[in-house]
């Protein structure tokens, strides 16, 4: 009877984890091959769903624990096309004087990009009522933090020269 409970709960826990892999790779592998404006309407379609489906979830007594994985899923696919239809679609084609293909652009491109994923991730967090540290972020020893970002800094600014230098081509 017990390995009959053992099996079937690890037969359980063999669902969840297949639904979830499935959700996962939902977001980011059918966008690879598909194009044009049936892409972008996936993009939309799928935080669409996946916000439902944890709404559904946090009503339902049973399910409940599972709505903050769905919601989870939405946050991460809900950036993911915020962030590929404003960067990938609407900057390159409207955005005049800072071309993507320039240093410049560049810059601006992954500051946009940034911003378009770490603002919605923190708002749909507080939003849904988690606090900070569910995303690891919260306060820390800033000491420390200081000192190792500042070590980050100085190993980049020490190393990015000779990097730099070593990959210009001569003519």
């Amino acid at each position: 009877m017990k390995k009959r409970l053992e099996s079937e709960d690890m037969l359980y826990h063999l669902r969840l984890f297949t639904l979830f892999l499935i959700c996962g790779l939902s977001i980011f592998v059918p966008p690879i091959f598909i194009t044009g404006e049936v892409k972008i309407l996936y993009k939309i379609a799928i935080p669409i769903l996946f916000l439902l489906s944890a709404v559904l979830l946090h009503r339902n007594k049973h399910l409940e624990k599972y709505f903050q994985v769905f919601f989870a899923f939405f946050i991460a696919s809900f950036v993911f096309a915020l962030e590929h239809i404003v960067v990938g679609e609407i900057w390159p084609k409207y955005k005049e004087g800072i071309l993507p293909s320039t240093v410049d652009g560049i810059v601006y491109q992954k500051l946009l990009s940034t911003l378009l994923v770490v603002i919605p991730i923190v708002l749909l967090t507080k939003i849904s009522g988690k606090e900070m540290a569910s995303v690891y972020l919260k306060k820390g020893k800033l000491r420390l933090g200081f000192i190792i970002g500042l070590a980050t800094f100085l190993l980049f600014l020490v190393t990015s020269v000779p990097a730099a230098a070593g990959l210009m081509v001569k003519t």
